[in-house]
Parts: C-alpha cells; structure tokens; sequence
C-alpha cells in the first residue's frame, strides 16, 4: 500500500496547495489524481516531486516502511523478550 500522506501534510505545513505542489512539479493532471488516490507512481514522477519542493524521498518511505516494519518490530521485540524471560529463568534455575 502506498500512502502519499507525508506529502500532503508536507505541502499543508509549507502553505503548498494540491494544485500548486503539481504545477511546482510538473506533474501532469492524470498522475497527480493517482497521487490522490494514493496508487503508485513511478521513479520518475517522484524524482519531480523530490526534486521540484526540494525534498528527499524520506518523506515518502517513512509511513510505507512503517505499515511493512511495525508488525516484524513487534514480532523481534517479543522474540526478545522471551529470549530475556528464558536466560533469566535458567539464572534462576541455576542457583538453585
């Protein structure tokens, strides 16, 4: 899932409407309303946007990265947690 978020909270924060940030960026009607729809665009359409408001692709990867890492964190964090839960039982076994 693609979610162009960032760049439109992006583009609020600047005082950038919709319609200026795709004329900023040369962003033909048609792909800006993909944008909107949030389907995926090509490289090139993002090196536009990058390029014409003078960002990096960061703000766009940050919240798909987050959809995709959030539930592997989870996952890794629990696996640690057991992993402590297990040494500190056989510590505990240990001493005794």
């Amino acid at each position: 899932m693609v979610s162009y978020k960032p760049l439109f909270r992006y583009c609020l924060e600047h005082d950038i409407s919709k319609a200026d940030c795709r004329k900023i960026c040369g962003i033909s009607p048609n792909t800006w309303t993909k944008i909107n729809r949030n389907e995926e665009v090509s490289m090139a359409i993002l090196n536009k946007i990058c390029a014409g408001l003078g960002i990096t692709y960061a703000i766009f990867s940050l919240v798909n990265r987050l959809n995709f890492v959030a539930p592997i964190a989870r996952m890794m964090a629990h696996y640690a947690l057991l992993q402590m839960t297990s040494t500190l039982n056989t510590k505990i076994n240990a001493g005794r």
